[in-house]
């Protein structure tokens, strides 16, 4: 079995991951967005009144 990490694994899915550079708000456009994108990795670089990103949709089946 293969451990990879967060980076790693967002790293091996690049070509599936919907990256989004504005800012949104976690609790409603975020989570439109992850279900307007129906189960593909998505990363929120900037996510408003947080200094950390958002990757949702990883554990997907």
């Amino acid at each position: 079995m293969v451990s990879l990490s967060l980076k790693e694994f967002l790293n091996t899915v690049e070509n599936h991951l919907v990256t989004y550079d504005k800012e949104v708000s976690w609790n409603l456009e975020a989570t439109k967005i992850i279900v307007e994108n129906e189960g593909r990795p998505v990363l929120f670089k900037r996510i408003s009144g947080s200094h950390y990103p958002l990757v949702a949709n990883v554990l997907y089946s």
